[in-house]
């Protein structure tokens, strides 16, 4: 009794595991959650945020404190001193080097936005994949379906005489590859689901099934993305490239800062005490007290020519942090007109399609009724039921593409707007 139980729990259990639906957006919400390059990617925007700190601190003095004991034959010696170093002009390095770092946590920040933009297509695409997968099921199924009671039908007339016994092997056969389909396609669609889960970092052990989302096919807005390609600067990526750009230039004024003198100031003080003196500990500290100020001017003359060479190679990642921007507009811009052209030739595809499959089906109902009555063959139903499972097929893979299309158009509007604002 007590196994039973169990099995009543686990199946119990895996029946609720298996009623967990997840929508898109909450597929995204999870990715983003749990995806660990974004985690990572907080983790660089967190070592930037040190680098940061750390360059505005290089701007303040250094202090330093030290003592020293020194013991011979003859007698011993305590010493200690106080120092401290401060840069006044250095070419304006240091705060070239602050504003550096600005940037590049900027653009660490711009690049979590790209990393997220890129995560929400991917798993919008995995997702679409999904349902055009499970959609690809139903459809095999039913087809299957349709075939067997078709088969159920002939046998019966076979049976009665009015169809010659080769009519029931012939479907047979179809009946054999519909079976076939099905189970191929049952495949593909756990293999579609499990991609996603991985891109989801799924830590659950439980399935989940995905939600279709209602879409009525209208003539998209294309007014509303042609002002992508015409603002295509907006788009994250071409961020990346431009913050690249200006910490090259930042780069280049810090190598150029190489070329020029250097001010600083140090000063401190020291003191010390020898126990072989009579005098008291105090009065030797006040007695050996010292202390200093030295002003440094520091002109490069030569060194190698290493300053020189660092400015040259400044202005090369200069002038190609610029090529890169380049080719990033011009990608993006490919992008942009290629998401918009498919959008528009998927949506006169999906029209095509649609009307496609309402032919199909009256062609099937018309061949079924005619098998029926005996006046078409099985080959003929067989063929007619192809072409409308061909046409529902189209219509499934169109129907997703322009739905993937017009989100991919959508996230690109989302983080054109945020990088905007």
């Amino acid at each position: 009794m007590k196994w039973a139980f169990t099995l009543l729990i686990l199946f119990l259990s895996q029946a609720v595991c298996a009623q967990v639906r997840l929508s898109l957006e909450e597929c995204i919400d999870y990715a983003l959650e749990h995806s660990l390059q974004l985690k990572q990617q907080q983790i660089a925007i967190e070592t930037e945020e040190n680098a940061l700190l750390q360059s505005k601190l290089s701007l303040l003095p250094s202090v330093g404190l030290s003592s020293d004991y020194s013991l011979d034959k003859s007698d011993s010696q305590f010493g200690g001193s106080l120092t401290a170093n401060l840069t006044l002009f250095d070419g304006l390095k240091g705060l070239r080097n602050v504003e550096s770092a600005i940037l590049s946590l900027e653009k660490a920040r711009n690049d979590a936005l790209v990393r997220e933009m890129e995560l929400k297509i991917a798993v919008t695409r995995a997702y679409l994949s999904c349902l055009l997968a499970k959609r690809a099921v139903e459809l095999a199924e039913e087809n299957y379906r349709a075939i067997l009671a078709q088969r159920d039908l002939i046998a019966k007339k076979v049976e009665a005489g009015d169809r010659p016994a080769g009519a029931i092997i012939e479907i047979n056969s179809e009946v054999a590859a519909g079976y076939s389909l099905t189970v191929n396609r049952r495949g593909e669609a756990d293999i579609a689901r499990l991609d996603l889960m991985q891109l989801l970092e799924w830590d659950s052990p439980a399935f989940f099934e995905t939600e279709d989302p209602e879409m009525e096919i209208v003539q998209p807005d294309f007014g509303s993305y042609s002002r992508l390609v015409e603002e295509v600067y907006g788009l994250p990526q071409i961020a990346s490239g431009e913050y690249d750009l200006d910490i090259a230039l930042k780069q280049l004024q810090v190598a150029r800062s190489g070329l020029l003198p250097t001010i600083s100031v140090s000063a401190g003080f020291s003191t010390g005490y020898c126990p072989v003196i009579s005098d008291s500990f105090g009065l030797q500290l006040k007695n050996n007290y010292l202390y200093s100020t030295v002003f440094t001017f520091s002109i490069p003359i030569f060194s190698h020519y290493s300053a020189m060479t660092q400015v040259k190679n400044a202005e090369l990642a200069v002038r190609h942090s610029e090529l890169q921007l380049e080719k990033s507009l011009l990608e993006a811009e490919r992008e942009v007109r290629l998401a918009i052209n498919q959008a528009s030739v998927f949506y006169h595809n999906l029209l095509a399609a649609q009307e496609k499959m309402a032919a199909a089906n009256e062609a099937l109902r018309i061949c079924t009724r005619k098998l029926e009555n005996g006046l078409a063959t099985v080959t003929d139903y067989i063929l007619s039921m192809e072409k409308f499972y061909e046409a529902q097929s189209e219509y499934s893979t169109a129907y997703y593409q322009y739905l993937f299309q017009i989100k991919i158009l959508d996230c690109y509007l989302e983080y054109h707007e945020t990088k905007r604002n």
